[in-house]
Formats: structure tokens, C-alpha cells, sequence
């Protein structure tokens, strides 16, 4: 029988652990979609590095059939694992938008904000463990700055979409037992 359809979304600034935590979260699942944010965002900042209007129209052109094959494959039944940065601006809206056109109304949304102290995101930011990462992470303790001030976006309420916010601050291990309880996740026994 197979997994009833559940579409995970963990939504936090950069250095928060949403990928660390969802990599542990899909390992106690079986065979969840994880799909991560800067698999979406790095190959169009290597087109169109500043982010623009041409860069989040190309970025949102790509992640479209992207989202639509993830939408298809979670009918058929299964767990999948997103990461996600969005503000509630303008462009954040439009992105988590596009996350929420996954579910439509059929499928069950879990949107999980990752809350961490700025004390703790700065000192992750300008870790020497992230800047020789080898990916393309924020590092910047500036821009950091500049994106705390913003709110983190929640999406708004519907019959099939959960929302909740995740103290990202602590172990690894309670983020993830955490995660997994407000997600309704079980390991298989």
C-alpha cells in the first residue's frame, strides 16, 4: 500500500541546517524525493549570478517541470523533502507560491520555518567548516544581516497545509525528532 502523499517544506535563512536536517530526516524514511534549494538556484545563478528579474523568472522556468514530475510522482504516493529560503516579499511569495502549487489541494503540505538565533546563523555563516563547504552557500555575514530583517513567509491556510516553526538552534537529533513529529513522519519498524 502505498505512502499517502506528504510534501515537506523546511524554510529557514541560510546556516540554519535545513539541508543537514532533512538529509537525516530522509535517511529514516523509505525512499523519500529530497530535493534541495540550491539544486534549483545554483545552475541559474551560474547563468545569471545577480538576483534579478531574469535570474527568478529563469529560476522559476527551470524548477517548473522540476515541480510538475515532483507532483506526479508524489500522487502516486511518498514523502518528499524540501528545503526552501522565502521571505514574505514580493519574490518569496512567488517562489513559495510555486512550493504550494506542488500539493494543490490534494496533497498534504507540511511548511516547517526554521527558527535560529542571530546569534548562532552568524557564527554558522562564517564558519570555516561552510566557506570550504565546496557548494554555493552564503558566507556573506553581511547579507545574512540584510535577510534577518525580513519574516520568513507562511503560507496561507487551506484543509491540506499544516504550518509550524522548528527551533533550529540546538542538536541535530532533537531537530530532527522534532521535524518528523510536527510532519506526522514515522521510521519504518
Amino acid at each position: 500500500m502505498p505512502t499517502p502523499p506528504k510534501l515537506v517544506v523546511l524554510n529557514g535563512l541560510p546556516a540554519a541546517g535545513k539541508l543537514t536536517i532533512l538529509r537525516a530526516v530522509a535517511a529514516q524514511l523509505p525512499s523519500p524525493i529530497l530535493l534541495d534549494n540550491h539544486q534549483l538556484i545554483d545552475p541559474v545563478a551560474t547563468v545569471l549570478p545577480e538576483r534579478g528579474e531574469a535570474h527568478y523568472a529563469l529560476r522559476r522556468a527551470v524548477q517548473a517541470p522540476i515541480f510538475a514530475a515532483l507532483r506526479g510522482r508524489l500522487l502516486a504516493g511518498g514523502t518528499a523533502l524540501l528545503s526552501a529560503c522565502f521571505s514574505d516579499d514580493d519574490v518569496g511569495t512567488g517562489l513559495m507560491e510555486d512550493h504550494l502549487a506542488i500539493a494543490g489541494s490534494d496533497i498534504e503540505l507540511v511548511w516547517v520555518n526554521a527558527v535560529c538565533p542571530p546569534d548562532v546563523l552568524r557564527a554558522r555563516v562564517g564558519s570555516e567548516t561552510r566557506k570550504s563547504g565546496g557548494k554555493n552557500k552564503l558566507t556573506d555575514v553581511g547579507v545574512l544581516e540584510r535577510m534577518m530583517s525580513a519574516t520568513l513567509a507562511r503560507p496561507p491556510e487551506a484543509p491540506n497545509v499544516r504550518v509550524a516553526e522548528l527551533d533550529v538552534s540546538g542538536a541535530l537529533d532533537e531537530s530532527v525528532a522534532r521535524l518528523m513529529e510536527i510532519a506526522g513522519l514515522s521510521a519504518p519498524s
